[in-house]
């Protein structure tokens, strides 16, 4: 039996385009129902804290959050139910860090935060273990994937957000 290659589901290759229009700012869809799913999403992974995917999840869904929130602060100040919801999740995943933060990365390198035309597509290939697999064999970054699994790198951005 050969072993099948790892992908993306088709709801996370859509998410990958969706956001990656958005980030270049020019959104192929509606961005406030695009941004709001996102929202409700990372809401729910934070009920899987705890657990591997949840570990995973809290990694991907904050590189998308912090890239995404550049958008939400200058395309959509209108949006004040979005707003609310994108501070209410950010001081979720802000929450399930401890006041000093352990770094577990080799001699304490971190990777530059991801610019966000990169980071749809790094934030929805970190949400999931076939994801990752796919990612680090098509862009074969020289830090390991488990960087931005890191405490201290997480936290940093969870803080850098525009919310």
């Amino acid at each position: 039996m050969t072993e099948q290659a790892p992908a993306l589901s088709t709801e996370h290759d859509r998410l990958c385009r969706e956001l990656g229009s958005i980030a270049v700012d020019y959104p192929s869809g509606d961005p406030v129902e695009t941004l709001g799913r996102l929202v409700a999403d990372a809401d729910a992974a934070l009920a899987r804290q705890g657990t591997e995917q949840g570990r995973f999840e809290r990694s991907g869904y904050l590189v998308l959050l912090y890239a995404m929130s550049w958008y939400v602060e200058a395309r959509l100040s209108d949006q004040e139910d979005l707003i609310r919801a994108y501070e209410g999740v950010l001081r979720g995943f802000r929450q399930t860090f401890a006041e000093s933060p352990a770094c577990t990365c080799p001699d304490g390198g971190h990777p530059a935060p991801p610019e966000p035309e990169g980071a749809a597509e790094l934030g929805v290939h970190l949400l999931t273990e076939d994801g990752r697999a796919l990612y680090a064999e098509e862009e074969e970054p020289e830090e390991g994937l488990s960087v931005y699994d890191c405490e201290l790198y997480l936290s940093g951005l969870a803080r850098s957000a525009a919310y």
